[in-house]
């Protein structure tokens, strides 16, 4: 059990450093002045100044993949065996989804620079077709896909650790930041939102990644006092037995 609670808390940790790291190189491309993430042109453009930053932001997302899948399962074992067993399953199984988004979007931007920029040498139309491809596909499909799965994962976490006592109460109550994702992305493709809506919507995606960070942190806490704990009662560390 032990060895369990180091596997999902590292885990844990690296899948939301890795989100992170992936938010951060998403960024770039505007701040290096290719602000239309949409536009073909700038895309094919930006790609082929910064071909290694676009494929760095699929890498980041295939580990973080790994990793996320880990932690997952790791957690439900861990933490939630006993329960009763739906939620949990629908839980570990959004989480997985979100993984599986994460692996195929990072996989498309991994494979898709080095095409990308060899179809567009042909021709600058065949070239911006592709990055509208990789853009929709995606940008606009797989990623949000992901993103909400993580937020369902998350907020699942936190009503199962609430309902349980199997988390720190701080983290089930910031788990209000993933459900926000959760709740702006219904409603929002409902149009029952106003336009400035989108700032929670980006507003809690870093949230969530950070949440999970918040969350790697404390099972490290947990693991290491389940170490010291069981030092402590290995034989021969008792006052009665160190004393004949």
């Amino acid at each position: 059990m032990r060895r369990q609670a180091w596997v999902a808390a590292i885990s844990t940790v690296v899948s939301a450093v890795l989100g992170l790291t992936w938010l951060g190189l998403f960024a770039v491309q505007p701040l290096l002045g290719f602000e239309d993430t949409d536009d073909p042109a700038l895309g094919v453009a930006f790609v082929r100044a910064h071909p290694q930053v676009f494929a760095l932001t699929g890498l980041a997302l295939v580990v973080m993949a790994i990793a996320l899948t880990i932690s997952v399962a790791s957690i439900s074992e861990d933490n939630f065996v006993g329960s009763q067993r739906w939620p949990v399953t629908a839980t570990t199984a959004a989480g997985l989804g979100a993984a599986v988004c994460f692996l195929v979007f990072g996989a498309m931007r991994v494979g898709a620079s080095g095409p990308l920029l060899h179809i567009a040498g042909l021709s600058t139309e065949w070239g911006e077709t592709v990055y509208l491809v990789v853009q929709i596909a995606g940008v606009q499909g797989v990623l949000p896909a992901g993103l909400l799965g993580l937020a369902l994962w998350a907020t699942g976490v936190s009503l199962l650790g609430l309902a349980r006592r199997a988390l720190p109460v701080v983290i089930c109550v910031l788990g209000v930041v993933p459900a926000l994702h959760v709740l702006v992305r219904l409603l929002g493709s409902s149009g029952l939102l106003p336009d400035g809506a989108w700032f929670i919507l980006a507003a809690s995606i870093p949230g969530t990644m950070l949440w999970c960070l918040a969350l790697g942190f404390a099972l490290v806490v947990r693991a290491l006092r389940g170490t010291s704990t069981a030092r402590e009662r290995r034989p021969g560390r008792s006052g009665s037995e160190s004393h004949p």
